[in-house]
């Protein structure tokens, strides 16, 4: 009875944790002393941990190889043929499936995917090996990665094709890791770093003219402001013209100047489905380096062993659409913003109308049936009151920029929503209509 029990446990023992001889020796040796049984002489004992092990492995070959069978009889001859060597080759297939990529390159990535692919035509997924222990799959992979084709030609069946299986499954997670690591290295080193480098440098010469038609805006809007408050504390009419005049004579500018200065900065920062103009300027920049993924674009999209979890899908749908768009001839069929299936629409929801405009349009609707406007007004101060404000500052003096950077200077934002706001009140102009604060558009 215990000899039977000793037995179960060595049999498991090497199916389960593929030890050594050695390993599997003191094992048993240990087992024996803790059940105390009277232990039988060392070779007794070497000969049967022998015969166990080998058992195990030719229940693994045997395993492994019925099930590659079973998905396709003719897969083991598929993977025996990797260690032949082609006509005019110097090596054998599995050899040349072993390099991994050596430089950073377009051309180098081609072979990368192609690696990938020729790997995963075998579909080694289909072969269940569930029920084999997973570090005797690793065994089988270590031992075929280390040894040389021709040794491994010289394998009798089953045992030639369970290593053969094995190492290719360890050669397509290797293959699809090179080629993920590869392409992250080259938009790291030969796409994104050099496109930001010339948005950033494009940007820092853009700065003087920004600061330049931001200090006018901050003159004029510190006048607006002054005159705005003022005009709610007395309750008194509001009358552009006089408005005008008196940016003119504080801030020594004219409508047209302020005018300029809005569309110079419109111009310096435009609104880009409101992720700013470094943004823009990194995609424009990125537009500009597409011959550097020209060359595995095909490759890339065409790859039927890249797959995504649920959060990447989108962007995998949109890269299996690359190819296509690759080949289009855009002088007959250009490309459109809505062209793929990813869409800034989709990952993220554009923000509503600016809050402020609706109001004052509204406003100015509505100011007929409204005799309380002039309360409404005071009660919801329009959003381009705070940001002229905010340029102008608590003490009442131009607020100083300080450039700390192009993707960390956060007053690129202020400035933008400061202008466009301003260009808002001046263009809708609020204008006093039989005693009655109302909306009308300004003349020219």
């Amino acid at each position: 009875m215990l000899s039977k029990r000793f037995l179960t446990f060595l049999h498991g023992r090497a199916w389960t944790h593929a030890e050594g001889p050695t390993a599997l020796f003191d094992q048993s040796v240990a087992w024996l002393r803790r059940h105390r049984v009277l232990l039988p002489g060392v070779t007794v004992l070497e000969r049967l941990v022998a015969s166990v092990r080998e058992q195990a492995d030719e229940r693994l070959y045997a395993t492994v190889t019925r099930q590659v069978e079973r998905v396709d009889a003719g897969l083991p001859r598929a993977l025996a043929a990797l260690l032949v060597v082609p006509e005019g080759a110097r090596i054998s297939e599995l050899e040349r499936l072993r390099q991994a990529p050596k430089r950073q390159s377009g051309t180098e990535m081609v072979k990368a995917l192609k690696r990938v692919d020729d790997i995963a035509a075998f579909e080694l997924g289909r072969v269940r090996v569930g029920k084999v222990p997973v570090r005797r799959m690793k065994t089988l992979a270590k031992y075929g990665a280390g040894t040389k084709a021709p040794l491994l030609a010289r394998l009798a069946e089953p045992r030639k094709t369970a290593t053969m299986l094995g190492v290719t499954r360890s050669l397509e997670a290797e293959a699809i890791d090179d080629a993920l690591d590869l392409f992250a290295l080259l938009m790291a080193t030969r796409l994104i770093s050099p496109a930001r480098r010339k948005s950033a440098g494009e940007r820092l010469a853009m700065l003087p003219r920004l600061e330049k038609a931001s200090k006018l805006l901050s003159r004029a809007g510190r006048v607006l402001v002054e005159q705005l408050d003022l005009v709610a504390e007395v309750g008194a009419d509001l009358d552009v013209a006089a408005l005008w005049t008196a940016v003119a004579y504080q801030a020594g500018v004219s409508k047209e100047q302020v005018l300029a200065a809005l569309g110079q900065v419109e111009e310096l920062v435009p609104e880009e489905d409101g992720d700013g103009s470094a943004e823009a300027a990194l995609r424009a920049a990125l537009a500009d380096k597409y011959n550097t993924v020209r060359p595995f674009l095909k490759l890339l999209g065409e790859s039927k062993a890249l797959g995504a979890a649920a959060g990447g899908r989108q962007v995998l749908a949109a890269v299996r659409c690359l190819p296509e768009l690759a080949r289009r001839q855009v002088g007959k069929k250009p490309l459109l913003p809505a062209t793929g299936t990813l869409h800034d629409e989709q990952a993220r929801p554009h923000p509503a109308g600016a809050p402020h405009d609706a109001l004052l349009r509204q406003a100015r609707h509505q100011w007929i049936t409204d005799p309380d406007l002039t309360a409404v007004y005071r009660r919801h101060r329009p959003m381009v009151e705070r940001s002229i404000a905010w340029l102008i500052g608590a003490d009442g003096r131009a607020r100083k920029l300080r450039y700390r950077g192009v993707l960390r200077n956060d007053l690129w934002l202020h400035l933008r929503a400061a202008a466009l706001n301003l260009r808002r009140l001046i263009n809708l102009g609020l204008t006093p209509v039989q005693g009655i604060w109302t909306l009308q558009p300004t003349a020219g």
